[in-house]
């Protein structure tokens, strides 16, 4: 196994860790957006409902935590056999999206650490999986 497929790998599972938590924290938002009514929060110089903000958030941390899921399931299987990566480039890409727009809206706070972890993990993994795509065609 050659050394990009290694680190693919290792990206794969720690994406998946962190997808598992996106997903948890952006139920938790979802769940407790009704009780943040009538409440405002300032991101980006703007104040805006709680309750709308929170439902963004949780919004985007599932996207990215389901997008990140499923790429991270085929980089560990096309970290083995590169003709099994499939789509896992888009959802990476679509993954960095996501995390993008999450980091953007959160301001500070969990959400941003979460969103900026795998912001950068599935860059990585858009990067490793070309790397082993090239490789594998040789």
């Amino acid at each position: 196994m050659s050394q990009s497929r290694k680190i693919l790998k290792l990206i794969s599972f720690a994406q998946f860790v962190f997808a598992i938590v996106a997903l948890v924290l952006g139920a938790v938002s979802l769940a407790g957006a009704g009780s943040a009514m009538g409440q405002q929060v300032t991101t980006l110089g703007n104040a805006i409902d709680a309750a709308l903000w929170a439902t963004t958030m949780g919004t985007l941390l599932v996207l990215d935590g389901a997008l990140s899921l499923v790429a991270s399931v085929l980089g560990i299987r096309g970290a083995n056999r590169p003709s099994k990566l499939g789509s896992h480039r888009l959802l990476s890409a679509l993954g960095v999206i996501a995390a993008l727009a999450a980091m953007v809206l959160s301001g500070v706070g969990g959400i941003l650490v979460v969103a900026l972890i795998l912001f950068l993990l599935d860059a990585a993994a858009v990067v490793f999986d070309a790397r082993v795509r090239k490789e594998s065609e040789r």
